[in-house]
């Protein structure tokens, strides 16, 4: 990964415990070779340690589960905003929101690598009891 001045990667996730708990170590080596790292995702406690880390965080309004028009309207619309503001070379989307709004968002730009992954079996399979 030489030649990193003036790159950006995205990394998205529903909550920022997603990119702490799986993904800290690929955010270190994007940091540690020079690269601008932005985080898209709610903030929860461990968005500070990102952001400690030297990530920049957008906020971005994911709700979990279910679809509402508005809600992810509005997290889609944020999306786009960051996508144009940071105009990332690399994007790396996690959870089934991120994906399919930040897949959308992320435009036709062909120049920019998108990377999707979606863990786990999601909310809908969770019951309380």
């Amino acid at each position: 990964m030489t030649g990193a001045a003036n790159k950006c990667a995205l990394f998205s996730a529903v909550r920022g415990f997603g990119l702490y708990r799986s993904r800290m170590p690929i955010l270190e080596t994007f940091l540690s070779v020079g690269w601008k790292v932005v985080i898209a995702t709610t903030g929860d406690e461990y968005t500070d340690t990102l952001k400690s880390s030297g990530c920049i965080h957008e906020p971005v309004p994911f709700e979990r589960g279910g679809f509402s028009i508005a809600k992810d309207g509005q997290a889609y619309l944020k999306l786009r905003q960051i996508f144009r503001e940071h105009e990332p070379e690399l994007v790396h989307l996690f959870h089934a929101k991120p994906v399919i709004l930040g897949g959308i968002a992320s435009g036709s730009n062909h120049d920019r690598k998108l990377v999707c992954t979606i863990t786990g079996l999601g909310s809908t399979y969770q019951h309380s009891k």
